[in-house]
């Protein structure tokens, strides 16, 4: 039982603590990066269809005249969640 404890112990120390070389991740982000940037810029075509006055959601359908629309703003927490005492 102490030797399995001990061999799994050592293999978490190297899969957490061992040097690793970073270069995969590295490729990983960028690789990410670009694929972000490749969807937000899909969505120059339609812009003003998602963002802006005559869009999905118009301001006037968002709430107060201007006011930034997310979820926090339509959460309201007495309506929604109930503390227990």
């Amino acid at each position: 039982m102490n030797r399995l404890f001990s061999r799994v112990a050592a293999g978490w120390d190297r899969f957490w603590f061992e040097t690793q070389m970073v270069s995969t991740l590295a490729v990983f982000r960028i690789a990410f990066g670009l694929l972000t940037t490749v969807w937000l810029a899909s969505f120059i075509p339609n812009l003003f269809e998602f963002f802006g006055p005559h869009s999905i959601m118009s301001n006037s359908d968002a709430g107060a005249s201007g006011t930034l629309h997310s979820i926090v703003h339509s959460l309201h927490a007495e309506k929604h969640y109930h503390w227990i005492d």
